[in-house]
């Protein structure tokens, strides 16, 4: 339903919300002219009748739109919006990490635990030496007795065995 009021030439015309349009109409000696306007910031812009139409009918849509969302309970992000305030930056992540950044690291961890699964104790044990604790290879070789060169050889052993099970299943690297 469209509201609108037909004011007089010296009357002051009101709309009753602030989307409805409004109208003026001046006396004439054959009839009525009506002045079309359109409130913009708090102030009325005199338009010609096809304009008019044009901005109605964009409002009526949206006016449509917004109360198929009530009905329906759908809630915007930009009823949020405010003064130097974007409502959909309300609900952004905290750490400055977009949902999709984290769901693929996600995605990666749960491939590492799959590719991590294939080896055998003895390789595990040698990456969380290496990678979990930070400790060097001949460091590992003197604590454990087992010789450098043999440590080396399965450490690249095992890393070729990640990357051909990545290659395999999840990703192709490079």
């Amino acid at each position: 339903m469209i509201h609108y009021q037909i004011a007089g030439e010296n009357e002051k015309a009101t709309a009753p919300d602030p989307f409805s349009p409004v109208l003026f109409a001046q006396p004439r000696k054959k009839g009525i002219i009506i002045k079309y306007y359109i409130k913009i910031e708090q102030q009325n812009i005199p338009v010609s009748e096809e304009i008019y139409k044009i901005w109605q009918h964009g409002e009526r849509k949206d006016r449509y739109f917004r109360e198929g969302d009530i009905r329906n309970g759908v809630f915007s992000y930009d009823a949020l919006d405010g003064e130097g305030l974007n409502g959909s930056e309300l609900f952004a992540e905290k750490d400055g990490n977009p949902v999709e950044h984290q769901a693929e690291r996600d995605l990666l961890i749960n491939a590492l635990k799959q590719a991590l699964n294939t080896l055998n104790k003895e390789d595990k044990e040698l990456l969380a030496h290496i990678y979990c604790q930070e400790e060097s290879l001949r460091s590992i070789a003197q604590s454990t007795g087992v010789p450098f060169t043999t440590l080396q050889y399965r450490h690249k052993k095992v890393i070729k065995k990640l990357r051909h099970f990545f290659e395999q299943n999840f990703l192709l690297l490079d």
